[in-house]
């Protein structure tokens, strides 16, 4: 009854803050914090979609990580979750204690390299559009409007642009 409890809890706060699909990892069979899911769902008139459950049969902490990780797949269809579940069940393989913590850094540390990883991508692509401008500027006086768009790499329409500021 207690963890029946605690289930119903922590789908009210989730629902309390307008979420409508909410998860659920864990044994479905005699187990009283499925219950608390199911009841929760019912009593908010919130279907429950079996893609959302994901059962696991044991206990062990790799099981849950691959669920929450097959669930998280699940709900953003990203495929950066199979890399890091495939990682994460060779180091369990290779010994390693693998905890929830263990998984949440795991993510906490791919989130930031991709983050990064966009960042740089996002600021070389304007850096490269800005000199590209500042280069059409420069040739303005000197070259006609396609064959600046043509050298520089830029539309026909921005070089076209750039030459009205400047009149």
């Amino acid at each position: 009854m207690f963890f029946r409890r605690i289930a119903a809890r922590a789908l009210e706060y989730l629902i309390s803050l307008g979420h409508r699909k909410i998860g659920y990892v864990g044994d479905c069979h005699n187990e009283s914090r499925y219950k608390g899911y199911q009841e929760t769902l019912f009593h908010h008139n919130i279907e429950m979609d079996i893609q959302y459950v994901i059962e696991t049969e044991h206990p062990e902490a790799i099981c849950h990580v691959e669920a929450v990780l097959n669930l998280l797949q699940v709900f953003t269809n990203d495929e950066t979750y199979v890399k890091i579940e495939k990682t994460v069940a060779e180091r369990a393989k290779a010994g390693e204690v693998i905890t929830m913590c263990t998984f949440a850094e795991e993510m906490t540390n791919k989130g930031i390299e991709i983050g990064e990883a966009q960042g740089i991508r996002i600021g070389e692509a304007r850096g490269i559009a800005r000199e590209k401008i500042s280069v059409a500027r420069n040739l303005l006086d000197l070259l006609t409007d396609d064959v600046i768009a043509e050298k520089v790499g830029l539309e026909l329409a921005t070089v076209k642009e750039l030459r009205e500021e400047t009149k």
